[in-house]
């Protein structure tokens, strides 16, 4: 005998998967494409076309506007210590960077894929500027 008190949740259709999994993807994309500064414009692009459209796609593009925020508010802290340090901290920052983009992929990838299976995922270590 089945709860009435637990609604049941429709699996999210491939169309939202696939614009869930472009959110999660197009950060890495955009961010290496870029060096840093734009990883956050797919996810921004996807958030604010399919957040009405898709509660699914919206939610997992959300996480990945959240999280190439942090990214990106995270590479422009470290571009402000190089100013600082006349350059001396690039020693840091590049090491730094690395790390960064190491972290991106394979967050953005572990993301895509439950997204393509039609979980929910959380990046870790995330400001979450977009409620």
């Amino acid at each position: 005998m089945s709860d009435p008190s637990i609604a049941s949740v429709a699996e999210p259709r491939r169309e939202e998967r696939t614009w869930a999994l472009v959110a999660h993807l197009g950060g890495p994309a955009g961010l290496l494409l870029s060096a840093g500064l734009f990883g956050f414009a797919v996810p921004l692009v996807v958030w604010l076309a399919r957040r009405d459209d898709s509660p699914f796609a919206g939610e997992h593009a959300k996480e990945a506007l959240n999280f190439q925020l942090t990214l990106f508010f995270l590479h422009l802290a470290a571009w402000v210590f190089v100013l600082f340090t006349l350059g001396l901290g690039l020693l840091v920052v590049l090491p730094f960077f690395f790390v960064l983009w190491f972290f991106e992929l394979i967050l953005g990838i572990v993301a895509a894929l439950k997204a393509n299976a039609g979980e929910r995922y959380r990046y870790p270590l995330t400001l979450r500027m977009i409620g």
